[in-house]
């Protein structure tokens, strides 16, 4: 067994050795880049002080570095360390069921992911962002929405544990189906339900019936052929003092803009971002979208698959062939590292919808300066990275960085 073990974490620390380096790179790359535009992004994204780029870039990596290590570390410590097989032992002295145990250890598994990342999300949320200058959510609405946050996930991974538990168990040879079809939900939960959920019960939301802001945003929806919406603004919630919009389509043709969006930007850049939204909304790209989430999670359940069924993989750790449950977790050890590498493939199709969200908007509006100068406006004031690695993006971006959506407006602009 002992090949197998050196296999399963080469594979762990071999996957966040190479997102490590993939980090760092892109830090080194951004600072050159930085360095070299710094009249551009003074002048484009009205940011005078590039150093603060250059601080927010080397704390977003750092913290993100930091918290997969310890993931990675937590990982391996249940894994070797002893509580494991603590659980194992646990569950077997309880005779829950393959099932029941199955709902209970995939929720312990998302509890401790929680309780293990909290400390890192508060510093960054507070700490980081006071020291370089940045908006701070108020901290019993970012508590809020963390904890609901929480909750959903272990909600969520219950279910997820309970429904591929009992599937693998009755259904062996087929099982993997109902895993694509849960990631499917997930995927559509998360980006349609889960918003109009945060929107209802956490953003305090505030009807808007009149006045320029309504205007603006009843135009675009006319341009576009749809019928005039509900706006509503978030005055509560961690999301009030970023700057977020989205528009939903579940029959009441809902838009969402935060507090520091109506704020921050004029009527004509807010037309701009709505028009980017509700491209996604019309074109039906959150469906399309699926196709490269699906094909990820092919892969994936195509291991799981292999891998549940295997003996080696409960034999590395002493376990009963007969406790599903615990096998699906072993796997999962396996096949995370093959979901972070194929992340490309989930990535492309995002990407391509942006690029075409963002002509939508200029063709909708019939001039690209509103959305152009509405996202300079964002990125300046978030912070965001403007010049990551191409490596970098292909694995962690789902929309297309900030300059090259900027030229392609800007290409438009020069030619009309």
């Amino acid at each position: 067994m002992l090949e197998y073990h050196l296999a399963l974490v080469g594979l762990l620390v071999g996957t966040q050795v190479f997102f490590t380096v993939l980090a760092v790179t892109n830090v080194r790359h951004g600072e050159r880049a930085i360095g070299a535009a710094e009249k551009w992004l003074a002048t484009d994204l009205g940011v005078d002080d590039p150093d603060r780029i250059r601080r927010m870039r080397r704390a977003d990596a750092g913290l993100s570095v930091l918290r997969s290590w310890l993931v990675l570390l937590a990982a391996l410590l249940a894994l070797y360390g002893g509580p494991l097989d603590g659980l194992v032992d646990w569950f077997a002295a309880t005779d829950l069921g393959t099932v029941a145990s199955g709902t209970a250890l995939f929720a312990v598994l998302a509890a401790g992911y929680a309780v293990l990342v909290a400390p890192i999300k508060a510093f960054e949320a507070f700490v980081v962002r006071a020291l370089l200058g940045a908006s701070r959510p108020p901290l019993s609405a970012w508590a809020i929405g963390q904890t609901v946050r929480a909750a959903a996930l272990l909600v969520g991974a219950a279910v997820a544990g309970a429904a591929v538990t009992a599937a693998a168990t009755t259904w062996p040879d087929r099982w993997w189906l109902l895993g694509l079809g849960l990631v499917a939900v997930a995927v559509v939960v998360g980006q349609v339900f889960y918003p109009q959920l945060r929107h209802r019960v956490l953003d305090d939301p505030e009807p808007v019936t009149d006045g320029p802001v309504y205007d603006a945003v009843s135009e675009v929806f006319e341009r576009a052929g749809q019928a005039r919406p509900d706006v509503y603004r978030t005055t509560g919630g961690d999301h009030a003092s970023k700057m977020d919009a989205h528009v939903s389509g579940l029959g009441d043709g809902r838009v969402v803009l935060s507090d520091a969006m109506v704020e921050e930007l004029s009527p004509e850049q807010l037309q701009g971002v709505v028009a980017h939204e509700l491209a996604h909304l019309t074109n039906g790209h959150l469906w399309k979208g699926l196709v490269g989430v699906v094909a990820q999670a092919a892969l994936a359940a195509a291991l799981l698959g292999y891998l549940v069924d295997a003996a080696w993989t409960y034999a590395m750790f002493g376990v009963g062939s007969g406790a599903t449950h615990v096998g699906l977790a072993l796997a999962l050890a396996w096949a995370y590292p093959v979901v972070r590498l194929t992340a490309p493939l989930r990535n492309a199709p995002t990407v391509a919808f942006e690029r075409r969200a963002d002509a939508f908007a200029r063709e909708v509006l019939d001039d690209p300066e509103p959305l152009r100068s509405a996202l300079a406006r964002i990125s300046g004031g978030l912070l965001i990275d403007p010049f990551p690695h191409r490596v970098y993006v292909l694995f962690h971006y789902t929309h297309p960085p900030i300059p090259a959506r900027l030229r392609a407006l800007r290409t438009e602009t020069d030619e009309g």
